[in-house]
């Protein structure tokens, strides 16, 4: 063979052996399981409804990226609302509502040059925010109530796609933790009339 084509040859099967690594060096995608909250105890409503309404209305744009996560803070909202709240009464209904929820990209300082080389900085950081409003109305009254919970966590300027949305998905983990505690206390406090057999300690 001559060798122009030989050298042709070898630089097509370097290419392609290049392209197959660059492929197998690709983590999968990985999944996420939704955020669900049925180990918990259901709250009772002596209502005879229950509504679930999103105030917030996502950017779809920079810096929020919430619309791009694997669970975003009012996908978690939403899910806590229908696997917790139970209605058991004759008249009545209960809204629960999602003011806000969004996940704001900042973008960090890292250093740059040959000190930026051989270091692995916070290159991003995410804060998250929930706020939730409930209201009920019954024929002997109204009431309201409000929570909201601020989480924010940051991620390396080397981190991979998978530990990026991992990141995401622990961040707003964490934070329908701290509104889940926050709604308890505040129904146990303020709505103890509107919860059939007590509210969750």
């Amino acid at each position: 063979m001559p060798a122009m084509p030989r050298l042709m040859l070898a630089s097509m099967t370097i290419a392609v052996a290049a392209l197959l690594g660059a492929c197998e060096s690709t983590p999968p995608q990985q999944s996420f399981a939704k955020l669900t909250y049925t180990h918990l105890e259901p709250i009772r409503l002596d209502v005879a409804d229950i509504a679930i309404e999103q105030a917030y209305d996502p950017p779809m744009e920079p810096p929020y990226v919430e619309h791009t996560m694997p669970v975003s803070p009012a996908e978690a909202a939403r899910s806590w609302a229908m696997d917790r709240l139970r209605a058991v009464g004759s008249e009545g209904r209960a809204t629960f509502i999602i003011e806000n929820a969004p996940v704001r990209e900042i973008d960090l300082e890292t250093k740059e040059g040959l000190a930026g080389l051989f270091t692995s900085e916070p290159a991003q950081r995410y804060e998250a925010t929930l706020q939730i409003r409930m209201t009920i109305e019954r024929p002997d009254g109204t009431g309201s109530l409000s929570v909201k919970a601020e989480r924010a966590t940051s991620v390396q300027e080397d981190a991979t796609v998978n530990e990026r949305e991992k990141t995401w998905y622990g961040l707003v983990e964490r934070l329908m933790n701290d509104v889940n505690a926050r709604l308890e206390k505040t129904l146990s406090r303020d709505w103890n009339k509107y919860v059939r057999g007590g509210p969750p300690a």
